[in-house]
């Protein structure tokens, strides 16, 4: 999901490696925060007794009206000892005309939006159950969805198509249809059927099956899905729609991928919208050869067009009102991160759009190679406006907090980027990130899911990123002191974090390249403390140095300046910890004043081998060459292996 807030309306159409748019815009607000009863801590656990297997949605719909009639089908299967009480959620707006519980007419008591019904002989573990619920209304529930409510009718103010949408994420699923509003239990599959007038489409999830005559001159839409959804991703879109479609060809799938989309019936607005959906054959394929296959190659993907301030990534059809690259690609995005792997929790929430966000950058870097650099600066400037805050949610009964378009995007997609850079290997990031979302296909994850999945495939220790970036607060401001005397370069880079009573420090590779006098070259330095030293043998002289030139690590850059009085003299008056020869090619000797192990640590930062505090030589015959440092104490020195 991305929501565009503007004040406009309508527009027309060579390394060395150290150790360490012309678019829609409707008026829709800045949502308040919005605190839902129904997901605070006390919410009854009745309805996680079952595990749902099917839902068919059997909908009356109408494009002029937000009017809802129909019934929805449960299929489910016991997995606690015992159910004596079925409950589902459906807002009180909506009247239930008749439930059967099994074939059984039963009554249901509702409690601000939690439905619940007394089962005549309680159900035991392993036991199928179905239940079919009559329904209808006109929703009245306060706007609690990320974008609006979860059922609109709007008439697009640009193009002036009028389209009744759904919008479920985070809370408000229950706001149009009864269901199990959890993240946990993904249906295993569904049917959504939406009878409209014939004159009019209905897009959903799935394949189009079948579109029925009725009487009266209605027709009935029939969309089959059958892979595991999450209860906010199904959704219905109903509008005097063109339809659209397209083809994606990405290596590895057996036939070709249908694009399928339902535009406003406008022929200004079709001549705009169809050369940027055409980019999303592109964008799939893209992403399919980084991140796997598109999960739900065997039925489509596809655009709903509907009047919301951004777009949401319904399983494989997302609602869109903005149309642009970056919109195309983030909802794409989603089809891996976000419907494929989902978050199993709202804290993690940056699971999902986190991810989408460092999709559209990446995306930027193959189809839009200019502009990469200065959309991931403009993300860095956004998430420095404030000091603080973290991608990971604490009170996720607060919407506006979950979409916090600083943390949950910007900060989310840098800390991704971050997280490439300290893998500091592309074909293994991207094996990395098919690799857990295998793991996890069709499920939902945690954060603690993405960082075990990754060490594991690694061999890479990922504590001091997910406790800097994803639950830590703030960014380091990096001052650098260099010279260059004797064939040696020195370095002393030093770290104020914006946030220190939440993160005191960050220990992160950085890239400091050295320019000026014939040299331009970029080391990789691996920041241990506050104050962090280094020196290394450097043939060639530099008179100027610059951190983080391709800004892969969120910070402020302080002072750069020359201190001539940064030397081996220097070094030695703030420490007596030594290392020599360096370069070496068999041995190094160590002199330490710490009572402490030495860790021997390698260039992306991982602990290749820890000795004990009285360890004076270290045989290198099973380094290869490269740089490599030692850690004694609070601090790190770098040495060359020939």
């Amino acid at each position: 999901m991305k929501n565009i807030l503007l004040l406009v309306c309508s527009l027309l159409p060579s390394t060395l490696i150290f150790s360490q748019t012309a678019a829609e815009y409707c008026a829709h607000g800045k949502i308040k925060s919005i605190h839902h009863p129904n997901q605070s801590a006390s919410r009854s656990i009745e309805s996680d007794k079952y595990d749902l297997h099917y839902h068919k949605l059997d909908l009356e719909m109408s494009n002029t009206s937000t009017y809802v009639k129909g019934n929805v089908e449960f299929q489910a299967k016991v997995i606690a000892n015992q159910l004596s009480v079925f409950e589902f959620d459906l807002h009180s707006s909506l009247t239930i005309d008749s439930i059967r519980f099994n074939g059984q007419l039963v009554s249901a008591t509702d409690n601000n939006g939690l439905r619940s019904v007394a089962l005549s002989s309680p159900l035991n573990q392993g036991e199928d159950f179905s239940a079919r619920i009559y329904y209808q209304g006109l929703p009245t529930a306060v706007p609690g969805a990320a974008i609006g409510s979860g059922i609109t009718n709007d008439v697009s103010p640009s193009w002036g198509a009028r389209v009744t949408w759904t919008l479920s994420q985070p809370f408000s699923a229950y706001e149009w249809w009864p269901c199990k509003q959890t993240l946990g239990d993904k249906i295993d599959s569904i049917d959504v059927w939406v009878t409209v007038d014939d004159s009019l489409k209905a897009g959903s999830n799935g394949i189009l099956t079948n579109i029925t005559p009725l009487p009266g001159n209605k027709a009935r839409y029939e969309w089959k899905h059958r892979h595991p959804i999450d209860n906010y991703l199904i959704s219905v879109a109903v509008g005097n729609y063109y339809e659209y479609n397209i083809y994606a060809n990405p290596v590895g799938a057996p036939n070709p991928i249908l694009i399928q989309n339902y535009l406003y019936n406008k022929p200004n607005f079709i001549n705009y919208v169809t050369p940027l959906i055409d980019k999303t054959a592109d964008y799939l394929e893209h992403f399919s050869s980084l991140f796997g296959l598109y999960p739900f190659q065997n039925e489509k993907y596809g655009h709903s067009a509907a009047p919301l301030s951004g777009g949401m990534e319904h399983q494989t059809m997302t609602t869109q009102g903005v149309f642009s690259e970056d919109i195309i690609a983030h909802e794409l995005a989603h089809q891996w991160f976000g419907d494929y792997v989902t978050c199993a929790s709202w804290k993690d929430i940056v699971l999902n759009e986190g991810w989408a966000s460092y999709l559209e950058y990446i995306m930027r870097e193959e189809f839009m190679p200019n502009t990469a650099a200065t959309s991931m600066n403009q993300i860095h400037n956004s998430v420095m406006s404030q000091p603080g805050g973290s991608v990971y949610v604490n009170d996720t009964t607060d919407v506006n907090r979950i979409f916090n378009s600083r943390l949950t995007y910007d900060k989310g997609s840098a800390i991704f980027h971050t997280l490439r850079y300290e893998i500091n290997n592309d074909s293994l990031f991207f094996a990395a990130m098919r690799n857990y979302l295998q793991n996890f296909a069709y499920k939902t994850a945690f954060g603690t899911d993405l960082k075990s999945s990754l060490e594991n495939f690694t061999g890479m220790n990922f504590d001091n990123f997910f406790n800097q970036w994803y639950y830590g607060e703030g960014y380091p401001t990096i001052n650098l002191r260099h010279n260059h005397a004797n064939g040696i370069a020195y370095l002393k880079i030093s770290q104020i974090p914006s946030k220190p009573t939440v993160t005191p420090l960050f220990k992160t590779p950085i890239d400091i390249r050295l320019f000026g006098g014939g040299a331009d070259t970029t080391v990789r330095v691996y920041l241990t403390d506050v104050d962090t030293y280094v020196s290394f043998p450097y043939s060639k002289s530099f008179v100027n140095a610059q951190i983080d030139p391709k800004n892969w690590i969120i910070n402020l850059v302080g002072s750069i300046a020359k201190d001539i009085y940064l030397s081996d003299e220097s070094y030695n008056s703030e420490s007596t910890f030594e290392i020599y020869p360096n370069p070496a090619s068999q041995f190094i000797r160590i002199k330490t004043p710490y009572n402490s192990d030495i860790k021997l640590i390698d260039a992306n930062g991982k602990t290749i081998k820890i000795y004990s505090a009285q360890t004076q030589e270290i045989s290198l015959e099973m380094l290869a060459p490269g740089i490599y440092y030692l850690q004694s104490g609070l601090e790190t020195k770098a040495f060359v292996k020939k």
